[in-house]
């Protein structure tokens, strides 16, 4: 099911394979009409991206080489550790995805920028992601969340200071609500300015999450996923079709 709702573009289906499938479809749709520009896409990590690398590596395998070449996958948050940790939102990317693309010569390392956690750096290291992204664009084109039971996405938690934080940068935090407490994040600002966001709402852990973003009498406080309804065009993503039908009555 794919229909209009409250601004929003949503795919809905049962089943999460079928729905992951739809958007890395919409996906290549949309980078497809980003030919002559830089495509900066922004992952996250957490249980809900896992279903969309295969079908989204499906679909960069049949593109043209034209469009691939302008791809830049950069993170929407991170956990600051090393990348190869195992805690590593980077190296769940990697082990899934970064490196079956490489391999098969679809896209270059070149093309993949991880967060290097520094802590004699400014910022932490995100000074030096800002300006990463500044080199090619300095924005992101296309913007993936998992929402968390609580609302959350990226690293912006309900009612957390961060979520104050102004200007299409990065932040670090030393306490975060969800272990681990060290992360770093693409700013709301950064979010909102994307041409695409789509937000996964995968499981049934996620029904309250997806019933608040729907909900106006909900805030980015309350609900941090309802930043995305700033940004040109949001895709809302769930195989919760029953809790969907409530949030929408």
């Amino acid at each position: 099911m794919t229909r209009e709702a409250h601004n929003c573009t949503i795919i809905a289906n049962s089943d999460p394979k079928i729905v992951c499938s739809q958007v890395a479809a919409l996906l290549r749709s949309s980078m497809e009409n980003l030919a002559d520009e830089k495509i900066t896409i922004a992952l996250p990590g957490g249980r809900s991206i896992l279903l969309l690398l295969d079908p989204l590596f499906e679909e960069i395998s049949t593109m043209h080489l034209q469009i691939r070449d302008q791809i830049r996958f950069f993170m929407v948050d991170e956990r600051l550790v090393p990348i190869f940790h195992e805690d590593s939102n980077y190296r769940l990317l990697n082990e899934g995805f970064y490196s079956r693309c490489i391999e098969a010569e679809l896209i270059t390392s070149e093309q993949i920028f991880p967060f290097i956690y520094n802590a004699n750096e400014e910022g932490l290291g995100t000074a030096k992601y800002k300006t990463s992204l500044d080199k090619n664009g300095g924005r992101f084109t296309h913007v993936i969340l998992g929402v968390g039971e609580d609302g959350h996405v990226a690293g912006l938690f309900p009612h957390h200071p961060v979520l104050q934080v102004a200007g299409p940068g990065f932040s670090c935090f030393s306490d975060s609500p969800k272990p681990p407490a060290m992360r770093m994040t693409a700013n709301a600002d950064l979010i909102r300015n994307a041409d695409a966001v789509i937000l996964l709402f995968l499981g049934e852990g996620k029904t309250d999450a997806l019933q608040s973003f729907f909900n106006p009498e909900k805030t980015t406080n309350d609900c941090p996923a309802r930043i995305a309804l700033d940004a040109k065009n949001v895709f809302v993503v769930t195989d919760l079709k029953d809790a969907l039908g409530v949030a929408l009555a």
